[in-house]
């Protein structure tokens, strides 16, 4: 592994204080970080990585994604303030500090969670996807890693444009060489799969995958290795939940079994569709009951989204930006070629 330095108690730009180290990716390093002139405000900080610093196509693709990020103003994205590239200095990103967890650190924890609760928090990132579609921008690398649990009913918000793919400009050359992506083959649609195009239906693929799996506590494709994986997504069908023997409402499934479908034609044209059909099933189904979770169930429940942030809000913090790579959700991540350039 390169060389990276720790930049803790650093100060970037004269104007930011490098507190702590929040955790690392494949593409920098994240620390918490205090906007000194700004009344000590509390902001995430992304460092390109020396390696990625060094070469040319690398910043320019982290330039592009933030210049593309900043202009996405949703309450349902992690807000991505600047983007600062000066001469002999690590390029870096100021972004939003969130306070909670992702969905990931929470079905660690509990395993799964109820269906309604699922869909509220898929209606939250269809939000936030609506207005990066809306503007050009394709995630490419949505998961439960990158979906943080902030404070609030409506608090979920969508992390780490790093793969995203960017529609609305075009340079007249790649930004990657080969065009590689780092991507994570169990959330992966078909079509991302196999190195072909993708577009906004891609990403209802893979937040039907973060649904299905936040619901079941498992994978909607299986296989034992990478390779077998990839292959697997091109034709194995998601079990359905009654197989599962879970007792989850027909509803719901036909939404998420629609926006799983292997052909982007046959699953809902945008993200505004796939969360009026999830507003639709809410709004008919009877309301959840109000029960406390068990704390020696491996399977403990959350009543709303509130109780889920407001659990850990007091102690967790931010991981804006961090692919994860381990556990069940994670261990499939691996470099896939794209054919199309970024």
């Amino acid at each position: 592994m390169p060389l990276r330095p720790d930049l803790t108690s650093s100060f970037l730009e004269h104007r930011y204080l490098l507190s702590r180290v929040i955790g690392a990716g494949s593409v920098g390093t994240v620390y918490e970080a205090i906007d000194v002139p700004s009344r000590e405000e509390r902001v995430a900080i992304k460092v390109l990585h020396p390696e990625h610093a060094r070469d040319e196509a690398s910043v320019e693709r982290f330039k592009r994604v933030a210049r593309a990020a900043t202009r996405l103003r949703h309450p349902n994205v992690v807000d991505v303030r600047r983007f600062v590239a000066a001469p002999n200095a690590l390029p870096f990103l100021v972004m939003e500090y969130v306070e909670g967890e992702t969905l990931h650190d929470l079905l660690k924890r509990v395993r799964r969670i109820t269906p309604q609760q699922a869909a509220r928090i898929g209606v939250q990132v269809l939000a936030g996807l609506e207005t990066a579609h809306r503007g050009g921008v394709i995630h490419r690398d949505l998961r439960p890693d990158n979906i943080f649990l902030g404070a609030g009913a409506d608090g979920a918000k969508i992390a780490d444009f790093g793969a995203a793919k960017i529609l609305s400009e075009s340079t007249g050359r790649p930004l990657t060489v080969t065009g590689m992506l780092i991507g994570t083959i169990a959330f992966m649609p078909p079509e991302q799969a196999r190195a072909k195009n993708v577009d906004a239906r891609s990403d209802l693929y893979a937040l039907a995958a973060t649904l299905y799996l936040a619901v079941s506590g498992r994978s909607p494709i299986e296989a034992p290795t990478p390779a077998a994986l990839v292959e697997a997504v091109q034709h194995q069908v998601p079990r359905p939940f009654r197989e599962l023997e879970l007792e989850v409402d027909d509803g719901f499934e036909a939404i998420v079994r629609k926006a799983l479908e292997k052909d982007p034609a046959a699953r809902f044209p945008s993200a505004k569709a796939m969360a009026r059909a999830l507003q639709t099933w809410l709004a008919r189904i009877p309301p959840e009951p109000q029960t406390a979770p068990s704390e020696d169930s491996d399977t403990k429940r959350y009543d709303t989204l509130e109780g889920v942030s407001a659990s850990r809000s007091r102690s967790a913090r931010s991981r804006v930006g961090l692919p994860h790579v381990g556990g069940d959700f994670g261990r499939y991540k691996v470099l896939a070629l794209l054919a199309q350039a970024a």
